[in-house]
C-alpha cells in the first residue's frame, strides 16, 4: 500500500495515510542479482544492506518484507537508494556543488534523443511532422509494436519530435509528450 502506484487514479500511498487499505493485483518482477553487501554477521536485530538489480515495477519495500517473511523473522526498509535506472548510473550525476562548480551547467545535461534511446523509433514523413507537433496520431502499418508501447517519434533527419504511445487496434502512435 505503501507505493506511488495508482489504481483508479490514486496513489496507493495517499490510500494508506488515510487508513485506506484496497487490493493490489500482484505483478510479475524479475530480480536479476541479490547480493549481500553487510559486513556483520547477520543476527534479528541486524541491519542487513543489499544490492538489488530488478526489472521495473519491483517494490523494494515488499522485497524486504518477503524476504523477512522467508527467513522467519520479519524486516522492513530504513534507507533505500536507487544508484540506477535504465541505462543511467549513479556514476554519472553531479552533485549540487558539482554542478554549481561547472561553468556551462547546461553541458551537463544528457540530450533528451539519448535519454529515450532505448525506446524503438517510428520516423515520420515530413508531413506527419507538424502534426504530430499539434497532438495528432500518425498511422503505422507495418511495425512489430504491441498494444501500449512506448516509441520514439523522430522525423526523417533523426530529430526527436515526440514520444509516443502504440495502438494496435488504430496501427497508430499517438503522441503523449512533444519535444520539439
Amino acid at each position: 500500500m505503501y507505493s506511488a502506484k495508482k489504481v483508479e487514479g490514486k496513489k496507493l500511498y495517499e490510500l494508506a495515510r488515510r487508513g485506506v487499505e484496497i487490493e493490489r493485483k500482484s505483478i510479475a518482477v524479475s530480480i536479476y542479482q541479490l547480493e549481500i553487501i553487510s559486513d556483520e554477521f547477520p543476527t534479528p536485530q541486524s541491519t542487513i544492506r543489499i544490492r538489488v538489480v530488478c526489472s521495473a515495477g519491483t517494490y523494494i519495500r515488499t522485497l524486504a518484507e518477503d524476504i523477512g517473511r522467508s527467513v522467519g523473522t520479519g524486516a522492513h526498509l530504513s534507507e533505500l537508494r536507487r544508484t540506477r535506472a535504465g541505462r543511467f548510473d549513479i556514476s554519472r550525476a553531479l552533485s549540487l556543488e558539482g554542478l554549481e562548480s561547472i561553468l556551462d551547467p547546461v553541458s551537463a545535461l544528457i540530450p533528451m534523443s539519448e535519454a529515450v534511446a532505448h525506446l524503438p523509433e517510428v520516423v515520420l514523413n515530413e508531413d506527419r511532422v507538424a502534426k504530430t507537433r499539434n497532438g495528432l496520431s500518425s498511422r503505422f502499418l507495418d511495425t512489430s509494436f504491441t498494444d501500449g508501447d512506448t516509441v520514439r517519434m523522430v522525423n526523417t533527419d533523426a530529430d526527436l519530435i515526440a514520444i509516443g504511445v502504440y495502438d494496435a487496434e488504430e496501427k497508430t502512435v499517438q503522441p503523449k509528450v512533444v519535444l520539439g
